[in-house]
């Protein structure tokens, strides 16, 4: 059986809080305050609460689903070996590799995705980074391209296997 996405957990709890506040008011005849509670004389309204709700659930959920189609699109653009490759068998230096793994990147695979998805997530100073982007793109087995963006100083956005992926394929 297939697991549940967390943020159909946030759905369902807002259908059901929103069902008992209905169910209430149907049952009781009472239409409950505007008012739903005051902090320092400042009143917070019910409508204020499930709109900031709504759009914290709603940005909850973008993030997931971006997320969930950029693993998707790395692991269709990034082959297995490359991904699964560890970092002391690859031509990056070793004082680069060390900072990597401490950050907990033991393979290529974790170097690529967490510099495709922003490269400061890398945990390197701007002059290092520069020698990763250096190093990676003379890696034999990882595709200039990939890189392409994020080594001019672009914005995160990766070009895989002759396809532009704008974020990992976020946007598109």
């Amino acid at each position: 059986m297939k697991r549940l996405e967390p943020y159909w957990y946030i759905v369902i709890a807002f259908v059901v809080i929103a069902a008992v506040l209905f169910g209430w008011h149907l049952v009781t005849g009472q239409t409950p305050s505007r008012v739903a509670f005051s902090i320092f004389g400042f009143d917070i309204y019910w409508y204020g609460i499930w709109i900031i709700a709504g759009i914290a659930a709603g940005a909850y959920t973008v993030s997931r689903l971006a997320l969930e189609r950029a693993q998707r699109s790395y692991t269709a653009a990034v082959p297995d070996d490359v991904q699964q490759r560890p970092l002391d068998e690859t031509a990056l230096p070793e004082d680069l590799q060390q900072p990597l793994q401490a950050g907990g990147m033991g393979t290529l695979g974790d170097v690529l995705w967490e510099v495709g998805s922003d490269p400061a997530r890398s945990g390197l100073k701007k002059p290092e980074r520069a020698q990763l982007m250096e190093a990676l793109t003379a890696e034999p087995d990882v595709d200039p391209q990939w890189l392409a963006d994020l080594h001019h100083g672009g914005s995160g956005t990766l070009i895989m296997s002759g396809t532009r992926l704008s974020s990992f394929s976020f946007w598109e």
